[in-house]
């Protein structure tokens, strides 16, 4: 079998070196909160984590080019788990999708528009970038002769389930406005979990 890898630069984290998010991130969890629960119920969620609530602007938004903390970007993702799915992280893997949705029919369609998975696949680094600062790498190992994937992320210090699982739902949501159909995907290691790095693999047709 024949596998090729595609990456972004790599990363060494260093001591000092703060992991950012940029605010485009926080927004897609504010429209998946007001598209799927409605906006009246944001002051749960700001209930559960006052501290991201503070870092609003006047228009009810974050600033989209503006860089937030990791650890807020997390803390909001928990709250929001932990507000309308009792805890469960399959409320990640549901905002990455409806973040897909959002995303690749509108700022970052040229990464869908031609139908083709295995070009999607391989953007993911660059999509990666484009939403964490500081914070890994993404690889992706395609096999050239089936359909199949293998994506890593060498992700943060203190990783948190969020993260990984976010980019899954992405991930799985990208390959259907692609086309694929009768994916199939398993995780094999986390770094929430103690893995190395988090790791995924998908087959579809």
């Amino acid at each position: 079998m024949k596998h090729k890898r595609h990456r972004f630069q790599k990363t060494i984290y260093a001591e000092g070196v703060p992991m950012q998010v940029k605010g485009t991130a926080f927004n897609a969890r504010l429209a998946f909160i007001k598209k799927k629960f409605g906006e009246d119920k944001l002051a749960a969620v700001w209930d559960r984590a006052p501290q991201i609530h503070a870092l609003v602007s006047s228009t009810g938004e974050f600033y989209p080019s503006r860089l937030y903390d990791y650890i807020h970007y997390t803390a909001f993702n928990q709250a929001v788990a932990d507000v309308f799915y009792g805890g469960k992280e399959t409320a990640f893997i549901e905002m990455g999708r409806e973040s897909a949705d959002d995303a690749l029919q509108s700022v970052h369609k040229i990464f869908v528009m031609n139908k083709d998975t295995r070009s999607f696949l391989r953007s993911l680094p660059i999509l990666y970038n484009a939403y964490y600062v500081d914070m890994g790498l993404v690889e992706v190992n395609l096999n050239e002769r089936e359909n199949t994937v293998t994506v890593t992320v060498h992700g943060p210090r203190s990783a948190h389930r969020s993260l990984c699982q976010i980019l899954r739902g992405y991930v799985l949501r990208g390959m259907e406005l692609c086309g694929a159909r009768s994916i199939a995907e398993s995780e094999e290691t986390c770094m929430a979990r103690n893995g190395q790095a988090c790791i995924f693999n998908i087959t579809w047709n």
